[in-house]
């Protein structure tokens, strides 16, 4: 009995270790005085700095300086006007975080606020997550107009008043991120009313990155990592225009994926740097190809898969 008592004492102590292990932790960017980050719960979070592509440019909420209470976001070249139909991919503001040498972290949910100055029809922001920052390939949609707004009446106008201010949106999210591997949130801003427009502003305040690390462990990384090399046939296939090519790598790797024809030559190369351990997932646009068989082609630096797919147009 006595050794029993001893046994559930060791496991209560061990399971009361591993609860106790697990740090709260959120990354904050206050953006109504600049984009730089604050990590709240202790050091086993990291994170950058909000990033602006170019050729979005920064002022305030009121189009002056760099101060309170938000930012204002805009396309220093124009808006696309009528001719943007969703998200720009190559348009974003992107958030980062990760956990610290030695930890894991758990994605529980992201919230930020959001609004437009301009337009109410014609503003829009598609949000998206994803664990690839070389190619954003799981490119994973949360919402493609901002919540609680349709595609019709697009991002409130912070003029607005009441329906403006605040615009307080979350997600949970659920996911885990390894040692080494970050969590990447963007939003993809666009505009489809009336001609192109530099007066026209995404407005950005609050955001937040919500979760909880742990010490990272060779039996959890293990376990989470893929044991193989390894290049799954594509998805759909055949396929118009569009396919969905997946791939794992059980350790970082210099990786070439790239695309041929019947005759040998290179149509396309999907990827060509060093990526990370993990599940990977690049999708191929044929649309300026011709129906026909074509083969992918994964290498790595001590691995070399080919698969064949078909498009059909």
């Amino acid at each position: 009995m006595k050794k029993l008592i001893t046994l559930l004492f060791v496991a209560g102590l061990f399971f009361s270790t591993q609860i106790f292990a697990q740090t709260a932790v959120q990354a904050y960017w206050d953006l109504s005085t600049n984009s730089q980050v604050e990590i709240i719960g202790g050091n086993t979070l990291e994170a950058d700095s909000a990033y602006w592509s170019a050729p979005l440019t920064l002022k305030d909420y009121t189009g002056g300086t760099l101060s309170g209470p938000a930012l204002r976001v805009y396309d220093s070249t124009g808006w696309g006007g009528g001719v943007e139909t969703g998200p720009v991919p190559s348009r974003y503001i992107q958030f980062l975080a990760k956990p610290a040498s030695g930890y894991m972290l758990h994605v529980d949910s992201i919230s930020f606020w959001l609004a437009c100055y301009g337009t109410h029809g014609g503003l829009h922001a598609g949000v998206y997550w994803d664990k690839d920052i070389t190619n954003f390939s799981q490119n994973n949609l949360l919402d493609y107009d901002s919540a609680s707004y349709g595609t019709i009446k697009g991002l409130p106008d912070v003029r607005d008043g009441a329906a403006g201010m605040p615009h307080d949106t979350s997600f949970a999210i659920n996911t885990d991120i390894n040692d080494g591997g970050l969590f990447a949130f963007r939003v993809e801003p666009w505009y489809n009313a009336g001609s192109a427009s530099t007066s026209k502003y995404i407005v950005m305040w609050l955001v937040y990155i919500y979760g909880t690390t742990m010490p990272a462990t060779g039996v959890e990384d293990a376990q989470a990592l893929p044991k193989n090399f390894s290049l799954e046939q594509n998805y759909p296939n055949p396929f118009n225009p569009t396919t969905k090519i997946n791939f794992e790598m059980p350790k970082s790797s210099f990786v070439t994926l790239n695309v041929y024809n019947l005759l040998g030559q290179k149509v396309a190369t999907l990827a060509n740097q060093v990526m990370q351990a993990g599940s990977h997932s690049v999708d191929f646009n044929a649309a300026n190809l011709p129906s026909g068989i074509y083969f992918y082609q994964l290498k790595t630096d001590n691995f070399s898969s080919i698969k064949k797919m078909t498009l059909l147009k």
